[in-house]
């Protein structure tokens, strides 16, 4: 389970924010070390534990970096698995496949505060 915690309140009122260096600012920019991860859709929960909505559906999320090197935002459905390629397959594909460079975006705005996100990822090797 991968756990984000809300956003402190001065940045969670922060408002829209399009610089690079706060991208990432709930899990910066990586690769996954291994062959193939899998990804649930993402599940957001207010301080008494109840499931809501995402708090900025315009931001909020998994980012990813096209081979182009262009930000993309991710969006699937809760009842889909999203799937990203790790370290170990783009070795082993001597650079067929890439690995995929991503990152995760925090909520902000007034309904950001208080609410966490939650998704399970398998980690395949």
């Amino acid at each position: 389970l991968l756990h984000y915690f809300p956003p402190k309140e001065d940045e969670s009122l922060d408002g829209e924010d399009d610089d690079e260096n706060k991208m990432g600012n709930w899990c910066g920019w990586h690769l996954d070390h291994g062959s193939l991860t899998g990804l649930t859709g993402a599940m957001f929960t207010d301080c008494n534990e109840n499931q809501v909505g995402n708090p900025d559906p315009e931001r909020c999320g998994l980012y990813v970096k096209s081979r182009k090197g262009d930000t993309v935002r991710v969006t699937y459905d809760k009842d889909c698995v999203a799937y990203q390629v790790g370290e170990v397959s783009e070795i082993l594909s001597n650079g067929v496949l890439k690995a995929t460079p991503h990152c995760v975006v925090g909520a902000s705005g007034k309904k950001a505060a208080g609410v966490a996100r939650n998704t399970f990822a398998v980690f395949m090797q």
